[in-house]
C-alpha cells in the first residue's frame, strides 16, 4: 500500500489520528531511493526527450519568479506544437530555473496510481507536480499552501549531464 510505504515508519492510525489536517509531519530517511519505485530523473528525462510534456503542464521558477511552459515550446513546428522542447528545458535548469512539472501522473504510470491509492484512501483530489531544481537554486521561497500535500524527495545531488 503506497500511504504506508509514504508514511513509513509511521502507521495510518498515527497519522490520521495526530496529523492529519492538524499537524505538520516531517519524516526524514537516511535512504534516498526510499520513493525510487515512484519516480527518477530517468523518467523524468525520458518524458521531456519523448515529448510527453505539454507547455500548460510545465512552468519554471527561479527565487519565486515564474515563467509558464510556453517560454520552452518548439517554435514554428505544427507537429510538436504544445510540447516542451527538452534542450529550452534543459537551458533553463542550467541557468537556475527549477522545471516544474504540472499533473506528472497525466504521463507517468507510478505516479498515476499514486494519486489512484491516494484519492482511495483520503477521498481527496489528488495530483502530482514535480519540482527539478538545479543545485544552489530555488524555484520558490519558504511559503504555505492552502491544500494539503505530500512532498516526497527523491533524488539529492549533483546531477550528471
Amino acid at each position: 500500500m503506497i500511504l504506508d510505504h509514504i508514511l513509513d515508519p509511521i502507521d495510518q492510525a498515527t497519522f490520521f489520528n495526530k496529523y492529519w489536517e492538524a499537524e505538520h509531519l516531517l519524516i526524514s530517511r537516511a535512504t534516498p531511493e526510499h520513493f525510487s519505485s515512484l519516480l527518477t530523473l530517468q523518467a523524468l528525462d525520458g518524458a521531456l526527450c519523448g515529448h510527453a510534456v505539454r507547455t500548460d503542464d510545465c512552468r519554471f521558477s527561479r527565487e519565486s519568479k515564474v515563467l509558464m511552459g510556453e517560454v520552452a515550446a518548439f517554435p514554428n513546428n505544427k507537429a510538436l506544437s504544445g510540447i516542451i522542447d527538452p534542450g529550452k528545458a534543459r537551458q533553463l535548469f542550467s541557468e537556475g530555473w527549477t522545471i516544474v512539472f504540472e499533473r506528472a501522473h497525466r504521463w507517468h504510470a507510478a505516479l498515476n496510481s499514486l494519486c489512484a491509492e491516494l484519492f482511495e484512501h483520503l477521498s481527496h483530489h489528488t495530483q502530482c507536480n514535480v519540482y527539478l531544481s538545479p543545485p544552489q537554486s530555488y524555484g520558490f521561497g519558504p511559503h504555505f499552501d492552502t491544500h494539503d500535500v505530500f512532498a516526497l524527495q527523491i533524488h539529492a545531488g549533483v546531477l550528471q549531464s
